[in-house]
Parts: structure tokens; C-alpha cells; sequence
């Protein structure tokens, strides 16, 4: 009898141990709204959790690459844009030049403007990306063109600027569709001596102050290379923004999916588990009622006597 009543009543005190544990767990989750304050809450969750998070410190890099990109980007697209314009004028001021007769004063008010939108043009050239001493495009130097004994050079690297907007791709956001990152090509370095745009629009001016229709001519043949070149690298510029952008949303969507899910894993059902708290105390007071009675009975001593 006294066996029996030892193992019923070590029984009631575990349940009742088991029934206090778990409305304390309970109301912990309801006061805190998470229910997994320990990965012992539920392993299987807390292990989900753990990579999802590591998922979503992943994305807020990626983004942070993408938004870096996207703004290096959208300097190189409005600095080609200035240098396109400015060409545009050159090609207006070499067609005056060279179908009308002009007098010495209109060639040199001609020929000084070149010289201006030339000097407009190494300015630009030479522009940083929005980050100062960052060189747009020269690569990883600081400028990339400069008069070198009287001869205009390519002062830049061809180092690609890199930035990683996603898991697999990773974008040379100063490439601009020569294959060599930088201004190089871009600027007509490699065409040969005297063919990067600055030497042809000194060439031009020089054409146009001395009132020379054919080597007016031999320059805006060379100018019109080297302008396409400028203009076909600002499409360049385009289709690698469109392509960030687009994976800026694509990262946007999986980030907040990803937040859904660590919100249900994390976040406390309060409806449910106010209704479990419920039972719980209900089967406490329950154990309690049983622990009562149990405690009542008569021993052995006393059914001896």
C-alpha cells in the first residue's frame, strides 16, 4: 500500500512539475511574442531560423552591393550623356565650319568653342563616381586622362570595379563595352596615336582656325568613331542598370519572404497559445484536485489501527 501511494503521488508531482512547466513556457511566449526564446523550444524551427537569418544577412549585403552599383551606374549614365551632348555640339560646329565661308574672326570664335567642349570633355573624363579620389573612368587611378608633353595620355588602370549583387553574379560596373575595364578604349587610346578624342578635337580646332575643309573633314570622320564609342558604352551603361534594378527586386521579394517565414517561425500564435495556456492551467488544477484526494487516503498505518 505504501509502494503504491509512494509511486502515485511521485507521479502527480511530475505531472504537476511537467503542467507549472509548461504554462510558465506558455506565458513567456505570450509576454515576449516569440516562441523560441531557446533552440530546445522547437529544434526543428530554431535550425530554420538560424538559416534564414543567415539567408537575410546575405541579401542586406547583396543589396548593399546593388545599391553601390546602381549609383556608380547612374553617374557613368549622366557623365556619357554630358559627353555625348558636348559631341553633338562639336559635330554642329565642324558642319558650320566646314559648308560655310567664314572669315578668320568666325573660324577662331568656332575653333575656340571646340577647344572649349574639349576641355569640357577632360573634365568629364576625369570625373569621380560620386566617391571622391574613385575614379569613374580610369580604373583604380585617380583621373584617367591627362597632357603629357604635349601629348594627351590615358592615365587610368584597366581595373574592373567589381560589385557582387547577387549569389552568383557579380558585375565590372566600369566596363563599358570595350572588354577592357576603364576609359582606354572607351576614349580611343587604343586606336592608335593621335585618335583618342582629345588629339581629333585638337585636330579640329586646329582645322577650323585655319579655315582647312579637308582636315575638318579627316577629324569629324574620327570624331564620329569615337562618339559612336561614347554613345554605344552609355546603352552599356543602361542594360547594366535594367539588370540591377531588376535584381534589386528580385532580392527585395525573396528578403521579405524570407521575413514571413522567420516571422512564423518566431513570432508567438497568441490566439493558440492563449488557448493551450487554458488547458494547461485547467489540467494543473486538475492534478492538483487528484494530489488532494490522493493525499486523503488512508495509509497503511492508519488501515492497520
Amino acid at each position: 500500500m505504501s509502494v503504491t501511494s509512494s509511486s502515485l503521488f511521485g507521479s502527480l508531482a511530475a505531472d504537476l512539475a511537467g503542467s507549472n512547466a509548461l504554462i510558465a513556457k506558455l506565458q513567456q511566449q505570450i509576454a515576449s511574442g516569440s516562441r523560441l526564446s531557446q533552440p530546445s523550444d522547437d529544434p526543428v524551427a530554431a535550425a530554420q531560423a538560424v538559416r534564414l537569418s543567415s539567408a537575410q544577412g546575405a541579401i542586406s549585403g547583396y543589396q548593399s552591393s546593388a545599391t553601390d552599383a546602381t549609383r556608380f551606374l547612374g553617374v557613368a549614365d549622366s557623365t556619357l550623356g554630358s559627353m555625348t551632348t558636348a559631341l553633338q555640339r562639336v559635330a554642329q560646329l565642324a558642319t558650320s565650319a566646314v559648308n560655310a565661308t567664314n572669315n578668320a574672326s568666325s573660324n577662331a570664335a568656332l575653333s575656340a568653342e571646340i577647344t572649349s567642349l574639349r576641355d569640357q570633355l577632360v573634365s568629364l573624363a576625369n570625373a569621380d563616381s560620386g566617391v571622391p579620389g574613385q575614379s569613374l573612368f580610369g580604373g583604380f587611378s585617380a583621373g584617367a586622362v591627362a597632357q603629357v608633353a604635349g601629348s594627351w595620355t590615358y592615365t587610368g588602370d584597366s581595373g574592373a570595379v567589381n560589385r557582387q549583387i547577387d549569389a552568383t553574379t557579380t558585375m565590372s560596373v566600369n566596363d563599358y563595352g570595350s572588354g577592357v575595364a576603364g576609359g582606354a578604349d572607351l576614349f580611343g587610346f587604343t586606336a592608335g596615336a593621335g585618335n583618342d578624342v582629345f588629339s581629333v578635337l585638337d585636330q579640329l580646332a586646329s582645322a577650323v582656325a585655319a579655315g582647312n575643309p579637308a582636315g575638318i573633314t579627316a577629324a569629324q570622320t574620327s570624331l564620329s568613331a569615337r562618339s559612336n564609342t561614347i554613345l554605344a558604352a552609355r546603352g552599356v551603361v543602361g542594360a547594366q542598370e535594367a539588370r540591377v534594378t531588376s535584381t534589386q527586386t528580385v532580392l527585395a521579394t525573396v528578403k521579405n519572404d524570407n521575413a514571413a517565414q522567420l516571422s512564423t517561425l518566431h513570432d508567438t500564435d497568441v490566439a493558440q497559445a492563449a488557448l493551450q495556456l487554458s488547458q494547461a492551467q485547467t489540467g494543473y488544477e486538475a492534478a492538483l484536485s487528484v494530489a488532494a484526494r490522493v493525499g486523503s487516503l488512508p495509509s497503511l498505518v492508519d488501515f492497520l489501527r
